[in-house]
């Protein structure tokens, strides 16, 4: 009841502001701080106490800045754990390692690798695109990357989404550039590009809850 009157008083003293403002957006801002969160259902939930072999490829599509397989790996790694979402995880060290000591590894199927590593269970991630810069002469930095996600059994073979051969699709962009002349700040954007799509990559899999915004910024979900 208290939060009730206090919520009505600011309205009182904020509406007529608002209207001399011509203030249609600060009223559509207050009203996204007050709506309730808004419940996501996880799209599959995985099934409980399980190795979980995390496994990012660009097969296809090679990128360019190798080192976002590492950083987007551990990060869902990193997801996965904190949610209680897997038992336990493969290290990235530990599918480097196959990569390198295997002979035509990338003509091995996603349930061969994930046998040989002993998971129990493979989160698949293909990248399909990614991208720091527009151009490289540009100094202007704007995260991207696009990807297909499936769960894959290495005994039963795909058992997530039925429906999509190629992966559940999801894509993630920075929402405005930022401008830096070093080199090094590559790996800065590249590890919030990571964070933010390794964050949305588990969140396939479990119940949560996001902030209801008018105006809502891509880059935070």
């Amino acid at each position: 009841m208290k939060t009730l009157r206090r919520t009505l008083s600011i309205l009182v003293l904020i509406v007529p502001l608002t209207a001399a403002a011509g203030g249609c957006q600060f009223f559509a801002w207050f009203v996204a701080q007050f709506s309730p969160p808004k419940k996501v259902e996880a799209l599959y939930k995985l099934p409980k106490g399980k190795k979980v072999l995390v496994f990012v490829d660009d097969f296809r599509r090679p990128v360019r800045w190798e080192p976002i397989k590492e950083l987007l790996t551990e990060r869902v790694n990193a997801e996965l754990t904190e949610q209680k979402l897997a038992a336990t995880t493969v290290p990235y060290e530990k599918l480097e390692d196959l990569a390198h000591s295997t002979r035509d590894f990338n003509k091995l199927s996603i349930p061969r690798i994930g046998h040989s590593l002993g998971a129990e269970l493979v989160v698949y991630v293909e990248i399909r695109e990614f991208g720091l810069k527009e151009n490289d002469q540009s100094p202007l930095w704007q995260g991207r990357m696009d990807a297909n996600v499936k769960i894959v059994d290495p005994r039963k073979g795909t058992l997530w989404p039925e429906d999509r051969p190629d992966g559940y699709p999801l894509s993630y962009a920075e929402p405005r550039p930022s401008e830096n002349l070093s080199e090094t700040y590559g790996r800065v954007v590249a590890k919030n590009v990571a964070a933010k799509m390794g964050r949305k990559i588990a969140r396939l899999f479990y119940d949560h809850t996001v902030p209801t915004r008018v105006f809502e910024d891509e880059g935070e979900e």
